[in-house]
């Protein structure tokens, strides 16, 4: 599975439909592959450094990077073998209701803002979510 936002947002919709039980096992099975693999699901890797990555490639189809000196966070994309910046660790106020129109970049704001009304917006797989 590819992992971006997108596609944990999409899987974790599926969860509230098991049960008790089948939630305990997909548990039990998440907590091994965490003591066996280190944490990285066996085929992602985590990195984080000062500035953007430039040098750090995923050893599977999967990664992420948090660049600690401008606090944000990159995502791998496989498809394009290129790191995306995904998000800000810290929001900005967006002084009117909704997402913005168009990219942060053409807005000048943040990846992740927050509305007039107090909604937190990321911006992420070309839209705001």
């Amino acid at each position: 599975m590819i992992c971006t936002p997108e596609t944990l947002l999409n899987a974790a919709a599926c969860f509230q439909c098991l049960s008790e039980k089948q939630l305990a096992a997909i548990n039990s099975y998440l907590l091994c592959q965490i003591l066996n693999t280190g944490g990285t699901g066996g085929g992602g890797s985590s990195f984080s450094g000062s500035g953007a990555p430039t040098t750090q490639v995923p050893t599977g189809t999967s990664g992420t990077y948090y660049d600690y000196t401008n606090n944000v966070n990159y995502q791998w994309n496989p498809v394009s073998m290129t790191w995306v910046l995904v998000g800000s660790g810290a929001s900005a106020y967006y002084p009117f209701p909704g997402p913005p129109v168009g990219t942060p970049a053409a807005n000048n704001l943040q990846n992740i803002i927050v509305d007039v009304n107090g909604v937190q917006f990321q911006y992420w797989g070309g839209q705001w979510n």
